[in-house]
């Protein structure tokens, strides 16, 4: 696999949201990972669905995913075991509010 670590929809969107309480978190963290990362559709489905009401995020995000700093896969049971917390990163946003927004974001190294 070639990605680093995995990111989420939450870092994803506090990423692109200067007004995201957990940008400058994620936008620190997102700095210190070689990249790409790996994401899966599941991810794109939910990011698009978070910025589809505003036209200038969901512009963000389509440039966001196809900059490079992400690749979209799957992530099949057998490469699970390569993707373990103690050699990876997995930046994410675990909690969500109904409205989308972070409530906790988490870089696990």
């Amino acid at each position: 696999m070639a990605a680093s670590a995995l990111i989420d929809t939450g870092a994803i969107l506090a990423i692109l949201d200067s007004r995201d309480p957990w940008h400058n978190l994620c936008k620190a963290v997102f700095r210190q990972l070689r990249m790409p990362l790996l994401t899966s559709e599941a991810v794109l489905n939910e990011l698009f669905h978070f910025t589809n009401a505003n036209r200038g995020a969901m512009e963000a995000a389509w440039k966001f995913v196809r900059s490079g700093a992400m690749v979209v896969g799957p992530i099949p049971d057998a490469e699970l075991a390569q993707i373990s917390l103690s050699s990876s990163v997995v930046l994410a946003v675990t909690f969500r509010c109904g409205t989308g927004r972070a409530h906790y974001a988490g870089a696990l190294f």
